[in-house]
């Protein structure tokens, strides 16, 4: 059962970009969208380095979705020079390690609580 209504993916991705938002105030990061045939939700950085890459997606059982998710991100690691990989779910968690990269799947509950 889903804890969020019709368009669930959106309003996901706008409950994280509205926390980014509010943690940005007291951390002093910028927050970018990035696109080069595939696309990064979230890219945080600070001073000019970047620090993470966020994805947003509702649920990874899908396999092309699982996918997508994972090549954006380990594509953006590459191009970006970051490491730090997150992916957003609604409520799954797991650790995925791929191309000597790790990528921390987190509820968004979870993400909420952490900071």
């Amino acid at each position: 059962m889903s804890l969020l209504p019709a368009n669930e993916g959106y309003l996901l991705e706008n409950i994280v970009f509205l926390e980014l938002c509010r943690r940005r105030a007291d951390n002093n990061f910028d927050i970018y969208y990035y696109n080069n045939n595939y696309e990064i939700d979230f890219v945080i950085a600070q001073n000019g380095k970047i620090q993470e890459l966020i994805q947003v997606s509702l649920m990874l059982e899908n396999e092309k979705t699982r996918k997508r998710e994972i090549s954006a991100l380990l594509k953006g690691a590459a191009e970006l020079h970051c490491n730090a990989l997150t992916i957003i779910t609604q409520d799954e968690r797991e650790t995925i390690s791929e191309n000597d990269k790790t990528i921390e799947v987190i509820s968004v509950i979870d993400w909420l609580c952490s900071w």
